[in-house]
């Protein structure tokens, strides 16, 4: 039997589960990222504030949101992080992202990467970005966790 995953091109992970952080209903926008300027981290975000259960690996994604310059490409890199606030500690670090800034690419460039990890129950993860620019840029990030009960 084809699995929702086979069919849209990842690994067949063997999840008993899959959590799905940073998904905003009331817009149906994944939870947006600010970037700091100059290559500085932006502020964590909280992607989740307690995993329900030990996470095995995490499918991250993110696409653009604002950009102060149409139809220049931005680079980005992410971190994902576990800990309480203000005591974040980078469990993945610079995930490099790529995005195009033109109105009609919010769809089709945005950056997805599947990443193995140990995640134990009941953890608070967030993520933040970094811009090489001098302007601050958001992105939108969603991420999949997929664990074993």
């Amino acid at each position: 039997m084809v699995g929702l995953l086979d069919f849209l091109g990842f690994p067949n992970v063997g999840a008993d589960a899959v959590d799905i952080w940073g998904a905003n209903e009331s817009t149906t926008l994944p939870t947006t990222v600010t970037s700091g300027t100059s290559s500085a981290k932006g502020s964590w975000v909280q992607m989740t504030a307690s995993t329900l259960g030990p996470i095995f690996a995490l499918l991250f994604e993110i696409s653009r949101v604002t950009a102060p310059s149409p139809d220049y490409p931005s680079a980005f890199y992410a971190d994902i992080g576990i800990g309480g606030a203000g005591s974040e500690v980078v469990l993945v670090a610079d995930i490099p992202v790529q995005l195009n800034n033109a109105p009609d690419s919010f769809l089709a460039i945005s950056t997805q990467a599947y990443i193995p990890v140990a995640i134990a129950s009941g953890i608070r993860v967030s993520v933040r970005i970094a811009n090489s620019s001098a302007t601050a840029y958001s992105g939108n990030v969603m991420i999949h966790a997929f664990r074993r009960n």
